[in-house]
Parts: structure tokens; C-alpha cells; sequence
């Protein structure tokens, strides 16, 4: 067992959950941060990737919209990513 796994192991349900609550708090703001950064930093014909559900996927930014992105994978599938999610590749 790591750290973390003791200290979730030995902590009440009302601790768990304060802890479960300021972690996804803390999660949202930073996806809000790294998704206004992308919004500024990506443009169409940009080379990307992200987390998708066979693992990374690259692919080329097609269309920027207000919250999320058209991104066409090499075989021509067209995900619909949250700006938050990519990270921008040389």
C-alpha cells in the first residue's frame, strides 16, 4: 500500500468525502486553466493528441469551436475533444 492509499484507508466517510469534494474542485479549475491556455494556444491544422478510449490518439485540429474541437485522426475518424483535453505535438 502506498501513502495515499493508507491515509484514504484510515479516514472516516465524512473526511473521504471533503477530501473526494476539494479534489474534483481542484481538477475543474485546473481543465478551466489549461482549456482557456488551449483556446489561445491551438489553431486549425495544429498537430494534437489526447486521452481517448483506446489510449492517445493523434490527429489534426480540423475546427476550433467555443468549448471543444474537431480533431481527424490519421484513419480519418473525427473526434469532438474538449480544448482542455489536447496537448499540443511538434
Amino acid at each position: 500500500m502506498n501513502m495515499y492509499e493508507t491515509m484514504v484507508a484510515t479516514m472516516t466517510d465524512s473526511e473521504l468525502m471533503e477530501i473526494w469534494r476539494a479534489a474534483a474542485t481542484e481538477h475543474k479549475r485546473r481543465r478551466k486553466l489549461r482549456q482557456g491556455e488551449n483556446k489561445a494556444l491551438l489553431r486549425v491544422g495544429d498537430s494534437v493528441e489526447f486521452d481517448g478510449p483506446v489510449g492517445v490518439v493523434p490527429g489534426k485540429i480540423t475546427r476550433i469551436k467555443r468549448v471543444k474541437a474537431l480533431v481527424e485522426d490519421s484513419g480519418g475518424c473525427v473526434w469532438d475533444v474538449r480544448l482542455g483535453s489536447l496537448r499540443k505535438t511538434v
